[in-house]
């Protein structure tokens, strides 16, 4: 395959590849610019306060995916359990509907730190 032909067919792929002159193929995966919050849910949350939460992020343009606790797997420690709603945003954990309320609010008065960090 040549380079313009791979170079067309990698359009919105999460990698880029490429062929050195020595015919190996190198693969860089994209990992965007920024990361995204985790909303956690559960079963026992309000409907309507989740999606008042999911309202108020998108709103606020704050890129999230969520995930629901009950339906992880018990595995070898037992499962999994925190507080829910909860949001695991770059700049911190944040817990309840008034906790994800206060951090959208802050964030778009931009009185957050930003961690630069590329590690939780």
């Amino acid at each position: 395959m040549t380079n313009a032909l791979a170079s067309a067919s990698r359009v919105n792929q999460p990698f880029d590849y490429k062929y050195n002159r020595d015919g190996w193929i190198s693969i860089a995966i994209n990992m965007g610019s920024s990361r995204k919050a985790v909303l956690f849910i559960s079963k026992s949350d309000s409907e309507e306060d989740i999606a008042k939460i999911r309202d108020m992020l998108l709103n606020a343009g704050i890129e999230f995916i969520e995930y629901n606790i009950d339906e992880e797997p018990a595995g070898c420690c037992g499962g999994f359990r925190t507080e829910t709603p909860s949001l695991f945003a770059p700049e911190g954990i944040f817990r309840g509907v008034d906790g994800i309320v206060g951090y959208i609010k802050a964030r778009m008065d931009g009185s957050l730190y930003s961690s630069e960090s590329a590690y939780w």
